[in-house]
């Protein structure tokens, strides 16, 4: 299944080559995932104990006290710090392993056409009413009566993720907010996208010469590996979104900035107090009305397809070397 440069392998590998060869590359890409997190979690965690003063090792209750200022700023710069190592570096050192240049392999090696930056942004704004409605229907959602311990974990799981969210977007000086601005929106929206939409997707797209394959695929890895399953199904579909703009504009940028503009607008929405202004349909609590939910899903709908027909029509069969 997969295609690759390596002088080792022959141009016409058996099925079980390319078996073991997809099996061990994305087990590379994984372990790199997790010994950078480990790597970049503790130096940030050396950092911030230096800045706050606050040492989590003789106390670990430290790590659940959300009233503490100083606390708040220290998980904000391991996040950090785990976020660039955990995402981007993986994403850098990963295209080596197959034999490939970083920038041209994850899409960073051109900016990508005006229409592609139109789309991937316009895309992500006019899928609120969307997300919104899926975010109300996904957090609904009841497991049957035998999975009820599991349930409560899950609950009890987005629970502490949301309180720990809630806390990282408050603020009350400039200061704060751009410093919540980099380590919810800036950090994860150029790290994540290197990540998932760059080394995973691209190597699933050399390997599967399908692109829906390659998106859902990397949007399904993106959803789970935030842990959240009361808002896996919006994830998801962001992660589609994202994916295909990256192919279509034949450039992560665009979705960077699309992903910086979706979390940027979380965090200025807690920050600012939308919910209670005329802003507040930017919220992520906000109800659209079933109108703008149809709109929404029209709009959003052909501009999925307009992509999608634009790829083939312009890579035809060799979409996979040429994006």
């Amino acid at each position: 299944i997969c295609r690759r440069k390596s002088k080792q392998m022959s141009e016409n590998p058996s099925p079980l080559n390319s078996f073991l060869y997809f099996i061990s590359r994305l087990s590379i890409l994984g372990g790199m995932v997790l010994v950078f997190m480990i790597i970049g979690s503790a130096i940030g965690y050396l950092i911030a104990s230096q800045i706050t003063g606050i040492d989590f090792m003789s106390n670990p209750e430290f790590f659940s006290d959300y009233s503490n200022p100083s606390v708040i700023a220290a998980l904000k710069i391991i996040q950090l710090f785990s976020t660039v190592g955990g995402f981007l570096l993986p994403a850098i050192y990963f295209p080596k392993a197959i034999y490939e240049s970083t920038l041209p392999f994850n899409k960073a090696n051109n900016y990508g056409t005006p229409m592609g930056w139109v789309l991937s942004i316009a895309l992500i704004i006019i899928a609120t009413p969307i997300l919104s409605s899926l975010v109300l229907w996904n957090e609904g959602i009841r497991l049957p009566a035998s999975w009820a311990d599991v349930e409560q974990k899950l609950r009890m799981a987005e629970d502490t993720a949301l309180a720990l969210t809630e806390v990282f977007l408050k603020g009350d000086s400039m200061g704060t907010y751009f410093f919540n601005l980099l380590v919810v929106a800036v950090a994860p929206a150029i790290c994540e996208e290197f990540l998932f939409r760059g080394a995973l997707m691209q190597f699933l797209l050399k390997c599967f010469n399908n692109m829906h394959i390659a998106v859902w695929v990397s949007a399904l890895a993106f959803s789970l590996f935030h842990g959240q399953f009361y808002g896996f199904f919006p994830r998801l579909l962001i992660g589609v979104f994202l994916a295909y703009s990256v192919i279509y504009s034949r450039s992560i940028w665009p979705a960077i900035a699309a992903h910086f503009i979706n979390n940027g607008l979380a965090v200025s929405a807690s920050f600012f107090k939308w919910n209670e202004s005329s802003y507040r349909w930017l919220h992520d609590d906000y109800v659209f009305d079933l109108g703008w939910v149809i709109v929404s899903m029209i709009l959003t709908q052909s501009i999925l397809v307009w992509m999608v027909n634009n790829i083939k029509k312009q890579y035809a069969s060799r979409l996979d070397e040429n994006i």
